[in-house]
Order: structure tokens, then C-alpha cells, then sequence
């Protein structure tokens, strides 16, 4: 018997347990969602190596989490209770706050327009959402709310446009070069995404946020001083170490500009 029938059997033979504890009328729905859980890897991921972790107790603990949560998961998705979202809404609001928070944005408005934004995205991905029932909702629902802060950071980086004086800075910046108009002739949504690739790959968060701001938004030291709460020299400084790492980061991922497209 290969591993995987061996795994189907030890299934089976938990979900008849279930039916001894619950009731048949639960198996069901918790089969439903474990079978949907195994085509997308979950089971395996949560089996591992820990030879403590084993198929029947997956089912068990899917079958807690399924008691626990579907009715609050049917308040959200299906009635779409009213004092349930306001509730989570707020926390959504204010784990995208600290989330910004944490990539050095300052305390002000704008920050917390942006986390009601993101939570507002986030909020709407719920309601169709597929719950694992794996897992505590909050945690995963933190997770999910993350996720949708990066991809729409890094969509707004992408779309933002560089103006042209910015690449040419940029480029004399990555590569002390006696040809300002290399970058100018490279102006291609390639190159965007390339250099979005390579900032968001710094070690640094700061960093990230400061080059991001100065040449993908446009904004002075002074501005990203201000809107930071850092110095103007603190940002100087930050910039430098930022540009020596974008530097070498940019090397290593062996970027080039060959027949006028931006080739890792």
C-alpha cells in the first residue's frame, strides 16, 4: 500500500470516528473540508516530520475547529452580521496599522487611511474566503490581511512612474556611470519591476522605504524626513547605506541591459 493510500485509509477510518462522537450528520462538511485541505497540500504540511502528528489527529482537529467557528464563519459570510464585521473590521484596521507601522510609516492621517484602505480589501476577501478550519481564524486571518498589504504595496510601487530625471539619478546612483541616458532609454515596465524586485530584497526595511519614496514617489529627503519623523541627515544616511546595498543586490541578481530589456 503506497503512502498516500495508506493516508486516504487513515482518513476514512477517522472520519468514521468522528461519526461515532458527532453524530453522521457532521462527517459530511468536515470531509468536504479535509479532502479539499489534502488536494491543496495542508494536511501534508501540517504532518511534516513529527511522527506525533498523524492523520487521525488532523481530522480530530479539524472537527474542533469546524464545532468552534462555523457558526461565527456563517455570521460573517452568509448573514454578514453587522456587530460581527464591525468587530473584525476594526481589527482589521488595526493590524494593517501596525503592519505599517512596523515599515517605518510615520503616526499620521495618510497611515491610517492606507490601513483602512488595505483592511477594506481585506474585508472583502473574507466574505468568500475559504476557511481551513486548521487553524485559529485570527491567526489566519492576520496572515491574510498581511498578504493583501504586501501585494498592494507592491502593486502601487509597480504602478508608480519614475520620472525620468529620478532614472537617470538612480542610475548614476547603481552604477557611477558616464551615461545618464542608460536608464532613460530602458524606461520599460521591466525595469520597474526589476528594480521594485531588487529594493524589496534588502535587508533593511527602512531602506526599502526610503528609496521607494525618493524615486518611485517622487519625494525630497525633507519630505520623507517629514513624513518618517526621521531628520533630514538621518534620511541622507539611510539613503547612502540604502544605494550601497541596492548596489550590490543589484550585481548579485546579475541584471543587465542588453538589447534593451532589463534580463536577470
Amino acid at each position: 500500500m503506497c503512502k498516500n493510500d495508506v493516508l486516504q485509509f487513515e482518513l476514512e477510518q477517522a472520519f468514521q470516528a468522528v461519526a461515532q462522537e458527532q453524530g453522521e450528520t457532521a462527517v459530511p462538511a468536515i470531509r468536504s473540508i479535509i479532502l479539499t485541505n489534502l488536494d491543496q497540500g495542508r494536511i501534508e504540511t501540517w504532518l511534516g516530520t513529527d511522527a506525533r502528528r498523524t492523520a487521525p489527529a488532523y481530522v480530530r482537529l479539524v472537527a474542533q475547529k469546524y464545532t468552534q467557528y462555523k457558526g461565527y464563519l456563517y455570521q460573517i459570510q452568509v448573514e454578514k452580521t453587522l456587530e460581527v464585521w464591525e468587530a473584525l473590521y476594526a481589527t482589521l484596521q488595526k493590524w494593517a496599522y501596525n503592519y505599517l507601522l512596523r515599515k517605518s510609516f510615520y503616526r499620521n492621517p495618510a497611515t491610517s487611511q492606507l490601513a483602512t484602505t488595505y483592511a477594506t480589501e481585506a474585508a472583502m476577501v473574507l466574505l468568500a474566503a475559504r476557511f481551513p478550519y486548521d487553524r485559529n481564524f485570527e491567526p489566519w486571518a492576520h496572515v491574510l490581511l498581511i498578504n493583501i498589504c504586501r501585494r498592494e504595496m507592491r502593486r502601487s510601487n509597480k504602478a508608480s512612474q519614475i520620472p525620468d530625471e529620478k532614472l537617470v539619478e538612480l542610475n548614476d546612483e547603481l552604477f557611477r556611470t558616464s551615461n545618464p541616458s542608460a536608464f532613460r532609454n530602458q524606461g520599460s515596465q521591466e525595469l520597474r519591476y526589476a528594480l521594485v524586485d531588487a529594493i524589496e530584497s534588502l535587508s533593511q526595511e527602512t531602506w526599502q522605504q526610503v528609496l521607494l519614496l525618493r524615486y518611485f514617489h517622487n519625494l525630497s529627503p525633507a519630505d520623507i524626513a517629514e513624513m518618517t519623523g526621521k531628520t533630514p541627515s538621518a534620511i541622507y544616511n539611510l539613503h547612502f547605506k540604502a544605494m550601497a546595498a541596492l548596489r550590490e543586490v543589484w550585481h548579485e541578481k546579475g541584471y543587465n541591459y542588453d538589447r534593451g530589456s532589463v534580463q536577470p
